[in-house]
């Protein structure tokens, strides 16, 4: 398998997306766990938990969905981050659970004096962190997908993230511009769509 998305609206109702390689006949199966515990099992690519917890500003649960893939004598495990939410953006705002929510936040770059982009992971978290502590409650990624370090914290602490492909006030007319625009959207979208914080691209 590749691509593994799974998402999980605030009513429990979760939905398990993947590519599969190859045409070989495989069997799948689920385990759903919350802190440690295995609390589901089940191998249709739809469940619904009852009375999930949401993920939200204040509270961000974090479940782990673990997926068995068995091919003959082989079996595979691939873990994924879920969560339950439903972020919703209306002309009247935004809307996280149900909950219209005021969206105030500030562009983050992830490059540092001396160091560039190859910040550590201690930095990147603590970059999440501070921008939580002053207040805010979400953060653009300016201007181009950022550290996986980053985007977890931001997952772990309930800072949502508004995701934005490489490029910065230009749209290019050649065909070969938007084609590649495209392949950065379709790629940065694979990359982090498990993020329960990332609400926008």
């Amino acid at each position: 398998l590749s691509h593994i998305y799974a998402h999980g609206n605030m009513f429990g109702d979760i939905d398990i997306n993947y590519d599969k390689v190859g045409d070989d006949e495989i069997f799948i199966s689920h385990e759903l766990y919350f802190n440690g515990e295995k609390i589901a099992s089940f191998n249709e690519n739809h469940y619904k938990l009852e009375s999930p917890h949401l993920w939200d500003l204040s509270h961000p649960h974090l479940y782990e969905l673990v997926t068995t893939v068995k091919l003959q004598e082989k079996i595979e495990k691939y873990v994924t981050k879920l969560a339950f939410l439903d972020a919703i953006f209306t002309n009247e705002g935004f809307y996280l659970n149900n909950v219209k929510t005021k969206l105030v936040g500030l562009n983050r770059h992830q490059g540092y004096p001396y160091m560039g982009y190859a910040a550590s992971k201690s930095l990147q978290e603590d970059d999440a962190i501070l921008l939580k502590k002053t207040g805010l409650n979400v953060v653009r990624t300016s201007h181009y997908p950022q550290s996986e370090h980053f985007l977890n914290k931001c997952d772990e602490i309930g800072l949502l993230v508004i995701d934005e492909i490489p490029g910065w006030q230009h749209i290019g007319k050649s065909e070969f511009w938007k084609e590649a625009c495209k392949e950065n959207t379709r790629k940065m979208v694979l990359k982090e769509r498990c993020h329960p914080s990332v609400i926008a691209y």
